[in-house]
């Protein structure tokens, strides 16, 4: 089995393609999503978050992503 450290993860690749996040930002943990009409959609203690340099901004905006583990497809780490 290979350990990947959160805090070493310097790009996941999604089903849009490969996503860069800020260095330190990866984390896995829980993700609830809160709706006005429901009550919420749990993905429960396997997601992932992070924060990148958003693609279309040039003025240093960040957005976080958040994604279920299933939804990766990759990760790179820095050694």
């Amino acid at each position: 089995m290979l350990d990947i450290n959160e805090k070493s993860v310097s790009a996941v690749l999604l089903n849009d393609g490969w996503h860069q996040p800020i260095a330190g930002t990866f984390t896995i943990g829980n993700i609830r999503i809160h709706a006005d009409v429901a009550a919420g959609i749990d993905f429960g203690k396997s997601s992932a978050t992070w924060d990148e340099h958003a693609a279309a901004a040039a003025n240093g905006t960040t957005v976080t992503i958040s994604a279920p583990l299933t939804s990766i497809l990759a990760i790179q780490q820095r050694k």
